[in-house]
């Protein structure tokens, strides 16, 4: 999934449909955007204003999301194998290890306060991650559990509503993407248990 379509998918879902047909005009970031024309210049800084507040919402419920409910996996192969990995090498801010590896084989390993060490050359690091902040065309990509653009949107309604005063409809998308979330979790820890043959 795509940062802009969970944008998007917001802005369906509220009045603000001059920021959807911004949002929809932008081909790289908020910022980009010529906003220079005299006699447009204050209308398009508040519609660009608002585009990067809810973009800045997305990014705050994914960091939530990965947090607290489902967690963000990422494996990063390391280009040329050694004994110790710092962390500043990882592609994402690590949060926890899951897996260090040799040749697809777990190995035995030692964290430190800033890097990995092992007693023979890692090739692959598996770890739970926390997201930064997200360009409009980023792609969302290690949830651990499937969820759609949808799900995020009602987490980032929740937000915008709290943020202009609208409290029961920030109470009522929180609610909804609390749901949503658990709902999620649960699929995610559901295992089918094994058959057996009669």
């Amino acid at each position: 999934m795509i940062i802009k379509d969970i944008i998007k998918r917001v802005l369906n879902l509220t009045d603000l449909s001059e920021e959807r047909d911004f949002v929809n005009s932008i081909s790289d970031t908020p910022e980009s955007l010529d906003i220079t024309q005299p006699n447009t210049f204050s209308v398009l800084l508040s519609i660009r204003n608002n585009v990067i507040d809810i973009l800045k919402m997305t990014s705050f419920v994914i960091s939530e999301i990965a947090s607290s409910y489902i967690p963000m996996v990422k494996e990063d192969v390391i280009s040329v194998p050694n004994t110790e990995v710092s962390f500043a090498h990882l592609s994402e801010k690590i949060v926890k290890i899951i897996d260090v590896q040799k040749g697809g084989e777990s190995i035995k390993y030692k964290a430190e306060v800033d890097r990995i060490k092992a007693s023979r050359k890692i090739d692959k690091i598996i770890y739970q991650f926390m997201p930064g902040d997200y360009k409009i065309n980023q792609k969302v990509n290690g949830f651990t559990s499937t969820l759609f653009d949808s799900d995020i949107a009602m987490g980032v309604l929740a937000e915008y509503y709290l943020k202009i005063g609208k409290f029961d409809e920030a109470s009522l998308f929180r609610n909804r993407f609390l749901y949503v979330l658990e709902r999620a979790k649960k699929l995610n820890s559901t295992r089918i248990g094994d058959r057996a043959w009669l």
